[in-house]
């Protein structure tokens, strides 16, 4: 039961970055349970360092 859920999980997951794969600036790969957060924070501090478009007209 546990293996149908997490395939279809990673189908899921997939299909979401098949379609919309174009609109993430990033992916985080989990490799140990408490990698992910600290990872998480490292792109959210480089992407907020980054150059931010505006339109000039309102």
């Amino acid at each position: 039961s546990a293996h149908k859920s997490s395939k279809k999980l990673l189908e899921q997951c997939q299909k979401l970055d098949k379609i919309w794969g174009h609109v993430f600036s990033a992916v985080i790969t989990l490799t140990t349970p408490e990698a992910w957060y600290r990872k998480l924070r490292e792109l959210i501090d480089r992407q907020q360092q980054g150059p931010l478009w505006m339109s000039q007209t309102k």
